[in-house]
């Protein structure tokens, strides 16, 4: 099972990508061709399980949901891969905290 902690991070990724805003209001993104559905989130949230329970301790791992977020966030690599490199940095990396591991995963799968 997924923490909240996970839930929550994956929710508001989708948001603000699809709403091409941050939760706050404060910042504007770019947003990506995908639709980032609810379906999306939790068919990421699936696969992020079955790595975890495959090839991990069973736990979802910050890895994990950096994998299945490059793969549902990327459709179109120029584009989308555009606006995901402008989140980490401008969005999930400025966030800190909770955030760091995510963001330092996320960036290495995208280099």
């Amino acid at each position: 099972m997924p923490t909240e902690d996970v839930v929550e991070k994956v929710c508001t990724i989708f948001r603000e990508l699809r709403d091409g805003m941050t939760l706050d209001g404060k910042q504007k993104l770019k947003t990506t061709s995908g639709v980032l559905s609810t379906a999306e989130a939790i068919s990421l949230l699936a696969n992020s399980m079955a790595l975890a329970g495959s090839f991990g301790s069973g736990t979802i791992s910050e890895y994990d949901l950096a994998a299945a977020l490059q793969g549902a966030v990327i459709k179109d690599e120029e584009k989308d891969g555009m606006a995901w490199k402008e989140y980490l940095e401008n969005i999930m990396k400025k966030r800190g905290g909770a955030w760091s591991d995510l963001y330092r995963e996320c960036k290495e799968l995208n280099s």
